[in-house]
């Protein structure tokens, strides 16, 4: 796992590559919110694009957010891009899109870095009060 923080744009880069188990993909997790430099409300960049994840199953999507949801409000209510170009990668990330929108977490998958930046670089909608 490669981690990078930038606190100007706020995000983290979290890279994986080769074959990830459910495991690395926790621990990079888990390393990411405990790092020093990561701040509550700093989004996440997925980088998967050098991945292979055809070792998760759907039982691990659910073991994910059982375990992101025993963080604080601040480490989950943020924003999350998955980039993935392999279609397998790209569809087992749009599964998790699909199960992260019953979360606080505002979670989509890109095919490119610049595209997830750009995405992420936009405030977040807030309602406003009438």
């Amino acid at each position: 796992m490669e981690l990078r923080i930038d606190e100007k744009k706020n995000i983290a880069y979290i890279k994986l590559s080769g074959v990830v188990t459910e495991k690395d993909i926790l621990g990079a997790f888990d390393a990411t919110v405990s790092s020093n430099n990561y701040q509550k409300g700093m989004g996440r960049l997925w980088d998967l694009r050098d991945v292979d994840l055809s070792s998760l199953s759907p039982a691990s999507l659910d073991r994910f957010f059982s375990h992101h949801s025993r963080f604080q409000t601040e480490i989950n209510d943020v924003k999350v891009a998955l980039v993935a170009t392999n279609h397998v990668e790209f569809g087992i990330a749009q599964i998790y899109e699909l199960y992260a929108s019953e979360l606080i977490t505002d979670t989509h998958v890109f095919h490119d870095i610049a595209a997830a930046e750009a995405w992420m670089m936009q405030k977040k909608y807030t309602a406003h009060a009438s």
